[in-house]
């Protein structure tokens, strides 16, 4: 069993660090930053995979890798002009039985995917008139996967 964070390393590190002290399964970080996670690649079950949302090749590269996998869950940021690639990437056969949550900031265009994915939304502070900190988007995603 096998967890996919794509982009975890900028505002959803603290979500990345999260996944790897909660879930026991085998992770793999894909992101150009490896060197963001430093400390989550010291557990034996994390392992860093070289990505690049914007490039297709990095997708096929992706699914080569993990083709003997249990893909069990997705989390991904993306920005939308890549959901293209991404709704491809999520519709290959190894994935089809896998919770697959995309976030979205506000300025992401709509897409319809091919497939039912969880979206989080993500937007201005509630109840204060600022942006979300990073932590505070980290909180939102774990909220939602915990609900699950």
């Amino acid at each position: 069993m096998t967890i996919i964070i794509i982009g975890g390393s900028g505002m959803l590190l603290d979500f990345s660090k999260w996944a790897a002290k909660e879930y026991q399964e085998q992770i793999y970080l894909c992101s150009r930053n490896k060197e963001k996670y430093q400390d989550i690649l010291k557990m034996s079950h994390v392992d860093f995979f070289q990505f690049d949302y914007r490039n297709k090749q990095n997708y096929t590269n992706l699914l080569d890798f993990i083709r003997n996998e249990k893909i069990t869950k997705i989390i991904a940021w993306i920005h939308s002009p890549y959901y293209e690639l991404f709704n491809d990437f999520i519709d290959q056969q190894n994935i089809l039985n896998s919770q697959i949550y995309l976030i979205k900031g506000t300025s992401s265009r709509n897409y319809t995917f091919q497939r039912e994915i969880n979206i989080i939304k993500l937007g201005k502070h509630s109840s204060e008139n600022r942006w979300l900190t990073n932590r505070e988007i980290s909180e939102i995603v774990i909220n939602k996967l915990r609900e699950k």
